[in-house]
């Protein structure tokens, strides 16, 4: 700044007239300069949006290319494929289009303004106001003066591109984020007795999810918690996992509340079967024990136990043969034996089962059965479902309607209450 305005003051010495025309033109150049940055960070967020949108189209269809090969879906694929292509060259040609339109704009008015001043300056000369060693003089120190007015526009221009990734960055560290380890936090209890949820409601996004819950779950319990297809069943069990925390209301472990409780040592209590099998790309001994708490043959006598023979054989066949992205190499049985298997395996007396028996074969239906009828006097066992089914074997049945209790029942209860 101070050589900016130290260059003009200079300039108007030699030609005051002349520097008229320069600041004239500056803060032209400046108002434009700002209005396609705008423009640019408007075009550039946009951009982003259309490259988001491309690569999670492309990630789908790659998780899905199964289905795409059993439907023939080749030729609608590729069609919905060009149009999201072409929504993301669009955007990128309307960026560079803005870039090539303020660079035009940009050189014209230096060359307008160099024009100006050489016509204006000659003018001058003539008429005896400057010299002509004045002129050039001048003509020297205003082409640096516009240089370095054009680099500094130049460089608000560039950071354009870079502010909507560092905003996105930024909310992206402005998360919400689990702390680990966390000395100022307690130990959960070692096989807790009793999980107590008290008036806890969760809102998202300004939407109510669910609203002053209550209920109880002791040690030796089977549990069903039951509802309709969004009635906030998921929304339970992540608030029981950790994953979220209640908008108001507490969570109680053994009378400690959960957001008091270091959330690995908890965890580390907590055994989970999820509605979709999520899996390593790594062998499936690995998948099965992931904490390598347990040997080779202790595992192939679990599947003995089981009765799972043709996983037996799969296990011995490819037992350092990585299964592929979310085992894609298995079949779909054999990755519901797989995370029934881990989740029977891992240490903790608190078993979740989300929806588990959705999607099963009926070699895997009589795996969860057996895990279901072991003993369970040291356990909590809760099974969320829409399933009927499954409730035969349950203590009570937690009914869950629009994100509230609807009732606790037993399952007699439940049929008289449902007939």
């Amino acid at each position: 700044m101070f050589n900016f305005v130290g260059g003009l003051v200079g300039l108007s010495i030699i030609s005051w007239k002349l520097s008229i025309i320069l600041l004239i033109a500056v803060p032209i150049k400046i108002y434009i300069t700002n209005y396609f940055t705008k423009r640019k960070t408007t075009l550039f967020k946009e951009l982003m949006i259309k490259i988001e949108k491309s690569n999670e189209w492309l990630g789908d269809a790659l998780a899905n290319i199964e289905i795409i090969k059993l439907w023939n879906l080749y030729t609608h694929s590729k069609n919905a494929f060009i149009d999201v292509q072409n929504e993301e060259i669009s955007s990128r040609r309307t960026t560079i289009y803005n870039d090539k339109i303020n660079n035009m704009i940009s050189n014209a008015i230096g060359l307008i303004v160099n024009i100006m001043i050489y016509l204006y300056g000659a003018l001058l000369v003539i008429k005896g106001e400057i010299t002509l060693g004045g002129l050039f003089a001048f003509l020297s120190y205003s082409t640096t003066l516009i240089s370095t007015i054009s680099l500094i526009t130049l460089v608000k221009y560039r950071t354009a591109e870079i502010i909507p990734a560092y905003l996105r960055y930024m909310e992206f560290l402005n998360l919400d984020e689990e702390t680990l380890a966390d000395t100022k936090k307690v130990s959960c209890p070692n096989r807790p007795s009793k999980i107590s949820v008290e008036n806890v409601s969760l809102v998202v996004d300004n939407k109510t999810i669910l609203k002053n819950i209550s209920f109880t779950i002791n040690k030796g319990e089977k549990v069903a918690i039951w509802g309709e297809n969004g009635s906030g069943k998921t929304s339970i069990i992540n608030l029981l996992l950790g994953f979220t925390s209640p908008s108001s209301g507490s969570i109680l472990i053994d009378e400690i509340n959960l957001k008091d409780i270091d959330i690995d040592s908890y965890r580390d209590n907590v055994r989970v079967v999820a509605q979709h099998t999520k899996l390593f790309n790594r062998s499936i001994y690995e998948n099965i024990d992931p904490q390598n708490n347990y040997s080779e043959q202790e595992i192939i006598d679990l599947l003995k136990e089981f009765n799972i023979e043709s996983f037996l054989q799969s296990l011995r066949r490819e037992s350092n043969v990585k299964i592929g992205t979310n085992g894609n190499k298995l079949s779909g049985g054999e990755k519901q034996k797989l995370s029934l298997l881990r989740a029977y395996l891992k240490k903790g007396n608190i078993l979740i089962l989300d929806e588990p028996t959705s999607n099963y074969d009926e070699e895997s239906k009589k795996t969860f059965d057996k895990i279901i009828k072991m003993k369970t006097n040291h356990n909590i066992l809760i099974i969320v479902t829409h399933n009927r089914e499954t409730l035969r074997e349950m203590n009570k049945i937690i009914k869950i309607s629009n994100g509230t209790v609807d009732g606790i029942v037993t399952y007699e209860e439940f049929c008289e209450a449902t007939s």
